[in-house]
């Protein structure tokens, strides 16, 4: 790619109206704010470096989504060491069905879900809470979070399903009746 000042200020006048778009939609397949930021980074910068081979009689939207959903491939087939694994097919329905609801629906609905979970949220126990805030925002894993808890690394894996499986239902909830907490 060149760095013709033209093209440096098109692509950026493009990406500029959906980036919080492509971040939404980024962050509700990863969970993870640094997680998201860093895939649409790969993502840009590969947009960027075949920017030149744009076709600009398309919706530049729809390349970009193009970029991302291979970047979230890429992010999930480079975490599949961790103790959870998703097969390549659930991460490929998962990113198109986020694709599907979040070009249908746009940032509102992301916000709803944004809202339903941090709602959802206040409603677990303080333990839960911590547990997810331990496993999702510190980062911790595995043994390392069972040794710090001096629990074992099922029981750990039990709670996390169990919270998972109780904050989906509760953003479901919420989200279909339109509820804003």
């Amino acid at each position: 790619m060149s760095n013709d000042p033209s093209q440096v200020d098109e692509f950026a006048s493009r990406l500029a109206p959906i980036h919080s778009q492509l971040l939404g939609y980024v962050y509700a397949v990863v969970h993870n704010f640094d997680d998201a930021r860093d895939v649409l980074q790969q993502a840009n910068l590969a947009a960027w470096e075949k920017f030149d081979q744009f076709d600009r009689s398309q919706s530049f939207s729809a390349w970009m989504y193009g970029f991302v959903r291979y970047e979230l491939l890429a992010y999930h087939r480079d975490r599949a060491r961790s103790r959870v694994k998703f097969s390549d097919e659930l991460v490929q329905k998962l990113v198109r069905t986020q694709h599907r609801d979040h070009r249908c629906a746009g940032e509102d609905r992301l916000t709803d879900y944004l809202e339903a979970l941090q709602h959802c949220k206040q409603q677990l126990t303080a333990a839960d809470r911590q547990l997810l805030e331990a496993f999702y925002e510190q980062g911790c894993r595995g043994r390392e979070l069972a040794r710090r808890l001096h629990r074992s690394a099922q029981s750990i894996s039990n709670s996390l399903a169990r919270i998972r499986k109780t904050l989906f239902t509760c953003i479901q909830s919420q989200v279909a009746r339109g509820e804003r907490p």
